[in-house]
């Protein structure tokens, strides 16, 4: 029988990295044995907040879907969002400033089987939702997956085959398209990514309609396309253009970085794996990722960081047996070149299904055991020459937001329940940039503080 550990257990594991090129620190923030985290979002570094599930304190056999939030301390509680149901269960969740946090649910009543699909809206990383009042979509299906960029752009799929557009943040997302380019209607979207104002992508299983709009078929090949109209006045006069097609993967997660250069996961079904392109989609190169000691080979690329061209963070999972697998953490400084900063699984055997990063100098991931690492390191020092540059507040408005430029009419502001005695920081730390990885001294050096867990783990695969 699990038993679920009734506190938050932190154990500090300190890692320098084997080669002179890396530095950093990473720490287990967050623990709970049979607890498990597949969704994370990290506005700033005063916030955080995820979802997965911990065992059942009522039925320790049975899991219990929750959230989970950064407390000021750094410590973890749990939280749920408002809802109308008995559950609420993301769908996607994105920030795209730590004032602009989006999240798709499905609220549901156990009871009544009832279900809602609402947007919901956070404007203080996390702390407090709202909800908008009226479906944001008009379609019977509602939509499973949404990509945002800046405040106002937001685009969703997996819902009847369309797309939904919307350009006031997601209030209003009635205006739809389905992409088209000759007399193939791209259908059934998988991923997508928006790089700006005006350039997003949308990959696809293929679905093919007839003229008489009576027959459909759908083909288990991808195509990935791209468009640069996303300000037309009818999002159903877009143009787009096919950059490949016929391809036995779909994207599980696209992110480009400019027009030329983006890294792609991909799945096959049985792997998943991770792609980079430098022709803007045309052409991807699988990145090879190297043998961890006599483990076996990487199978699952669960999830990236991408900071810019060529630095990023891979979370992967390598099997251990049918029902369980080990965790490594990559990053890459070249685009091709994947270096494990947590190589060693029998120290650290939990699988990572997701990482977020604030800059490249903090990032938190999370995954089995509902395990919460956080990476630290010094950004480099920079001089400036010029002592006259000017320091200017981003200005950042941090209130429940109620106006009208996000589209449609939101309800009052309820806040989340956390666990033991959560209080909101009185002033929220903007969100900063940074360009490239942290530098140190060669060498391994393992240092665990704290105090061990006294349970065995038990893991689950990737």
């Amino acid at each position: 029988m699990r038993i679920a550990i009734q506190s938050t257990v932190v154990v500090a594991l300190a890692i320098m990295f084997s080669s002179s090129a890396f530095a950093g620190t990473w720490e287990i923030t967050n623990q709970i044995q049979g607890g498990f985290i597949f969704m994370l979002e990290v506005p700033d570094e005063t916030h955080a907040f995820g979802f997965g599930s911990i065992p059942d304190p009522a039925d320790p056999q049975n899991d219990k879907f929750t959230g989970f939030k950064m407390n000021p301390n750094g410590t973890w509680g749990e939280f749920m969002p408002p809802a109308s149901g008995d559950m609420l269960v993301p769908m996607n969740m994105q920030c795209t400033a730590p004032d602009n946090c989006l999240m798709l649910a499905t609220d549901i009543n156990t009871q009544t089987m009832a279900m809602k699909t609402p947007l919901m809206l956070s404007k203080d990383g996390g702390n407090k939702w709202t909800t908008f009042t009226d479906p944001f979509f008009k379609r019977p299906s509602a939509p499973s997956n949404f990509n945002a960029f800046g405040t106002k752009l937001v685009w969703f799929y997996g819902t009847d085959t369309i797309v939904l557009i919307s350009k006031n943040g997601g209030g209003d997302a009635k205006s739809w398209f389905v992409p088209t380019i000759g007399d193939v209607k791209f259908m059934s979207i998988q991923g997508g990514f928006i790089l700006n104002d005006n350039v997003g992508f949308l990959m696809n299983q293929s679905m093919t309609e007839s003229e008489d709009k009576k027959t459909r078929t759908v083909n288990p090949v991808g195509a990935l396309m791209k468009t640069s109209d996303l300000q037309v006045a009818d999002p159903k006069d877009m143009t787009w253009e096919i950059l490949f097609q016929d391809q036995t993967v779909y994207a599980r997660k696209l992110h480009f970085v400019n027009e030329n250069v983006g890294y792609m996961i991909t799945d096959d079904g049985t792997n998943y794996g991770l792609s980079r392109t430098t022709d803007g989609g045309r052409n991807w190169t699988p990145i090879v990722f190297p043998q961890v000691g006599e483990l076996a080979p990487i199978q699952w690329v669960n999830d990236i960081a991408v900071f810019d061209e060529d630095n990023l963070f891979v979370v992967a999972g390598i099997p251990n047996g049918e029902e369980d697998s080990f965790g490594v953490i990559f990053r890459i400084s070249d685009g091709v070149t994947p270096v494990p900063v947590l190589p060693d699984p029998t120290e650290h055997q939990m699988t990572m299904q997701v990482i977020r990063c604030v800059t490249p100098y903090y990032c938190l991931a999370a995954g089995e055991e509902a395990t919460v690492l956080r990476f630290t390191d010094e950004p480099p020092v920079v001089v400036e020459e010029d002592s006259d540059i000017a320091i200017v507040s981003d200005g950042a408005d941090r209130d429940a937001f109620a106006g009208d430029d996000q589209g449609g009419q939101i309800e009052d502001v309820e806040e989340g329940i956390d666990l033991k005695g959560w209080t909101p920081p009185k002033k929220d730390s903007g969100c900063s940039t940074g360009n490239g990885p942290g530098t140190g001294p060669a060498g391994l050096a393992l240092l665990i503080l704290g105090c061990a867990l006294c349970l065995a783990w038990r893991r689950r695969q990737a």
